[in-house]
């Protein structure tokens, strides 16, 4: 075999499986499933095994879960999941360090093996050691996935969202059109794990929201997040940036829950898997137990260095004053450190388990998986019968509340798209009012010019003096016109303008990079070069002693130099990004500058040539009038003409500008309209949900009763 029993049996804590004794219990799943940050005995799904095995004696577990793990590969990288599978399945093939699941190796976040594909090498992995079956013996299956199939750090950003054209406001918006993709992935996977595993029931787990405003009260760790993961500033140090931060992770649990429900649904709807058991669990962990709340339940930074910084990445941690807090932080910095040398990947990789469910959030989750399948009657509950119907009605309320806050969500997703779609059909006919006034002013000139041809056979002195005029009217007007249509294009390239002065700090940044790797590599390898020949000296010489202990001190102050020169230099490569970044704003700030002084200056000119012009063609009809003749009529025709034609101009461009300026009083005010709507909705949902729990907590009261008076009599009656 190409991966032994005892390989597999080190993901869990429980009992092994042997050549005699098959798994009866399977994982599947992310890291939150694999137990990120947490000891063996603290993961949930050992506290959920533990709670089987009370009951139905002993369970062994075949661990398949790996921290960032996906549900399903795309087509291009399938062949990550086949290098692992040949690991596990192919005899001959070695085992991935970046899947063994000894040494925590699967706490490094990796997308392979897919979660598809954790179940499919299960099936065989099963059968190839106990037969096909054993496959009949898999009775519980715990699974999760999807988090990393959004990506963890679009709900922590909205970067992506702000490329497919959501702005910031809009961005829970993105996050539940993206997990309409999870209900899918997560049908197709059931339905695997449904096939593969004939005599299982599967539990399906929840997510939770990462932030909450409960988090702002620790905002310096949250700056500290922006820092090492690259976190837009917007977000991490405005009012509005952390507000819409939570408001993301609250979308994000809804919108997951609601497609997780929905896929299971789905599958125990197709006529094969009539009968079959699948159950979702849904964690408590949000409000005051998100990340930095006073309540977490999360794994967060304790700023306390777990150990003398042994590298570049390590100090910057170190400095960032964030340091993570888990469990198995010796084990993951050492596959990390071994794995991962790139500088972000590797801090990354070292605080891979921020986020993730500590000790509490652990028992949370057993708590919330217990609890269905005692509901279920997969397992016998340990409370009286009225209790579990009052546990019922209690997970009833939750689900209520769940698809009450989602409905409000998608309130939110539909009002921000109208509010979107308005803002930008109100823009457009402002753009379009003053694209047609800046055409009118061109159709004036095309009159003037009409009017001045009106004399050309006209001799006189005041008709070539009327032509004249015309002939200014003519070009001020046709100049006005290009000035008012230049005001537009004065910001149609600010797009661009600001995606140079982006690749203008990506390149000072990548230069501080490489000075900082410079000094590193150069001022700051300081070595200890002096008594490294104390052997030569006899044992019995006291100066053989000696000279280790200067040797020691050496190596000692080597290290202190090249660590406090290390830090240095971190500091001044941060500086210098900061440095960049600054320039960046203000290059930015300067493009919004230049082409506000850029439209104020087109307009301005647009103005003074139609200013221009109106004289020139008051001018000319009056050299016209005296030199009245036959072509009077037709001059001053086009000339009439004109002058409508450059009123109308400037009435539709200063319509343009009012309506513009209403698109953006109309979409900050409707932005706080919606803003109001939402929370009123989730006010009012919560309302609800406090009413159905306080109805549920009178309804269990007598039972309560019941119980307090009951077992003492029972006890005397014995």
């Amino acid at each position: 075999m190409a991966v032994s029993l005892a390989q597999l049996s080190a993901a869990s804590a429980g009992p092994a499986p042997t050549e005699n004794t098959s798994p009866t219990f399977l994982s599947i799943g992310d890291s939150l499933m694999w137990g990120q940050g947490l000891n063996p005995n603290h993961r949930f799904r050992e506290l959920v095994r533990a709670r089987i095995e009370r009951e139905h004696g002993v369970v062994a577990e075949l661990a398949m879960a790996r921290s960032g793990a996906v549900m399903k590969l795309k087509d291009a990288e399938e062949y990550l999941d086949d290098d692992f599978h040949e690991g596990l399945i192919s005899p001959g093939k070695s085992l991935s360090l970046w899947y063994s699941p000894e040494n925590f190796a699967r706490e490094m976040p990796y997308s392979a093996m897919s979660i598809q594909r954790q179940l499919k090498t299960a099936q065989e992995l099963i059968q190839q050691h106990w037969g096909k079956e054993a496959l009949q013996g898999i009775r519980w299956i715990l699974l999760d996935g999807g988090i990393n199939d959004i990506e963890i750090f679009n709900i922590l950003t909205p970067f992506r969202a702000e490329l497919d054209g959501y702005t910031l406001r809009c961005w829970s918006t993105w996050l539940l059109d993206q997990a309409v993709r999870i209900e899918d992935l997560m049908f197709e996977t059931l339905d695997i794990a449904l096939d593969s595993f004939p005599a299982a029931a599967v539990i399906v787990n929840g997510y939770f929201p990462v932030f909450s405003l409960y988090s702002v009260a620790s905002v310096t760790k949250l700056q500290s997040v922006g820092l090492l993961y690259g976190i837009a500033n917007l977000v991490l140090t405005s009012p509005f940036g952390l507000d819409a931060l939570a408001n993301a992770s609250t979308a994000w649990q809804a919108a997951s829950t609601h497609h997780l429900r929905r896929a299971i649904q789905r599958v125990l709807q197709v006529p094969k898997h009539a009968g079959r058991t699948v159950l979702f669990a849904r964690s408590n962990i949000e409000g005051p137990h998100s990340l930095f709340g006073p309540s977490t339940w999360l794994w967060g930074y304790d700023a306390i260095p777990d150990g003398v910084p042994e590298n570049v990445g390590q100090w910057t941690q170190w400095l960032s004053g964030a340091t993570p807090e888990d469990e198995v932080i010796p084990q993951r910095i050492n596959q990390c450190n071994a794995n991962e040398p790139d500088f972000a990947a590797g801090i990354i990789c070292r605080l891979a388990s921020i986020g993730h469910p500590n000790v509490a959030g652990a028992i949370d989750y057993a708590e919330a998986i217990v609890d269905v399948m005692e509901q279920a009657g997969l397992l016998r509950s340990e409370d009286s019968a009225c209790m579990v119907a009052a546990r019922r009605r209690l997970a009833a309320c939750r689900q209520a509340i769940d698809e009450g806050n989602y409905r409000c969500f998608r309130l939110d997703a539909r009002a921000c798209r109208a509010c979107s779609e308005a803002t930008n059909t109100i823009a457009g006919a402002a753009e379009g009012l003053i694209r047609d006034g800046a055409g009118r002013f061109g159709d004036a000139a095309k009159n003037f010019e009409d009017a001045a041809e009106c004399f050309g056979d006209t001799p006189s002195e005041m008709a070539r003096a009327a032509v004249g005029q015309f002939s200014a009217a003519s070009d001020n007007f046709a100049e006005a016109g290009e000035h008012f249509s230049d005001t537009l294009d004065c910001w149609e390239d600010t797009q661009d303008s600001f995606q140079n002065c982006d690749d203008e700090k990506a390149s000072k940044i990548a230069e501080c990079n490489r000075e900082y790797e410079r000094r590193v590599n150069t001022n700051c390898n300081i070595q200890c070069n002096s008594f490294t020949n104390c052997n030569h000296y006899s044992r019995f010489d006291p100066r053989r002693y000696a000279c280790r202990a200067a040797r020691a001190v050496c190596v000692a102050a080597a290290a202190i130099a090249r660590g406090a020169c290390i830090a240095v230099s971190v500091a001044m490569r941060e500086a210098c990004k900061v440095a960049a970044e600054a320039a960046a704003v203000v290059c930015k700030g300067a493009e919004v500058v230049e082409n506000t002084g850029c439209t104020l200056s087109e307009g301005a000119q647009g103005i003074w040539e139609g200013i221009k012009g109106v004289g020139h063609s008051l001018a000319g009809a009056g050299a016209a009038l005296g030199a009245f003749g036959s072509n009077l009529g037709c001059a001053l025709g086009n000339a009439a003409k004109g002058l409508g034609n450059a009123i109308l101009g400037a009435g539709e461009i200063l319509l343009g500008g009012a309506v513009g300026l209403g698109a953006l009083g109309f979409y900050i005010g409707c932005s706080a309209t919606r803003w109001v709507l939402t929370r009123s909705c989730r006010i009012i949902n919560w309302a609800f949900g406090a009413g159905c729990r306080l109805g549920n907590a009178a309804l269990s009261v007598p039972c309560q009763i019941g119980n307090a008076i009951g077992r003492p009599m029972l006890r005397l009656r014995r």
